[in-house]
């Protein structure tokens, strides 16, 4: 069974009525890693510098490559696991946001999982 620590609104890990730090598995584990994925920037793992998301290459650079950033996005989502698929994917720049919405088939079910960058598009 998938398992992950849970975060609240500001991306923070925290502790349950129990004391303990919150678990969760299954789905709900699975849309967490995907988000922590869609988060992370290329470059910053210390043992993988070639993960994450060409964030500066992609969006942060004159005119945003939509395309390149869709793909890798799209890719770092089928690299979790329990991911069997991103049955959609949207991205969409309004002003200097670049908004994403991704159906993603798991193998607990299906789940959806939006985000947001902004600054400097």
């Amino acid at each position: 069974m998938t398992k992950t620590f849970d975060t609240n609104a500001n991306n923070d890990l925290y502790i349950g009525a129990n004391g303990n730090l919150v678990i969760v598995e299954g789905i709900l584990a699975v849309k967490d890693a995907c988000a922590n994925a869609a988060k992370t920037q290329i470059g910053e793992m210390v043992l993988d510098i070639n993960q994450g998301i060409p964030n500066f290459q992609s969006i942060w650079v004159g005119k945003p490559n939509v395309s390149q950033f869709e793909a890798a996005l799209r890719s770092t989502l089928l690299a979790v696991d329990g991911v069997l698929e991103v049955q959609s994917l949207i991205v969409l720049i309004v002003g200097d946001v670049l908004n994403y919405t991704a159906n993603i088939l798991t193998e607990f079910g299906k789940t959806e999982l939006s985000g947001s960058l902004n600054g400097g598009i």
